[in-house]
């Protein structure tokens, strides 16, 4: 209905959600950054998987009993999405160093005016990110990166 209502009137204009659908956009919006919380340093552990499965779980066990109760089923959605932004930021707060690793590669694997046709290799950015951390080794940035280039 917003489609056409765009098209007649020749302009944009955004869906009305109502409070439940809002609360669900919020609670997706969470769940997708505890996941990129999760997975910052490339690697879901079978314990991350396992807390992953026991937030569902218990989100989609107390949704199921509070289904007939549309305001604690409001009320339930936005608790559980401020579970999940709260966990997350504990998992960025503990994982800080892959987050800024992850940071300063995106940064840096951006080219260069002056390299701008010159590809980068998984050693030129390997030895970017070692520049970026002042000359530390990353634990295996090289071989992670051939890793990942070796499954696209």
């Amino acid at each position: 209905m917003n489609f056409l209502r765009s098209v007649f009137y020749s302009r944009i204009n955004a869906a009305r959600l109502d409070l439940r659908q809002r609360e669900e956009f919020f609670l997706t919006a969470a769940q997708s950054l505890f996941g990129l919380a999760l997975l910052l340093c490339l690697r879901l552990s079978l314990k991350s998987a396992f807390a992953l499965l026991g937030l569902f779980l218990v989100q989609f066990g107390l949704a199921f009993y509070f289904h007939n109760d549309e305001s604690r089923t409001i009320v339930l959605l936005t608790f559980m999405a401020w579970l999940y932004l709260v966990l997350a930021a504990g998992i960025f707060f503990w994982n800080r160093r892959c987050l800024i690793e992850c940071v300063q590669a995106g940064l840096l694997a951006r080219t260069s005016p002056e390299t701008k046709n010159e590809p980068l290799t998984d050693t030129k950015v390997a030895g970017k990110i070692k520049d970026s951390l002042g000359g530390r080794e990353h634990s295996d940035s090289a071989e992670l990166l051939r890793e990942d280039r070796a499954k696209r």
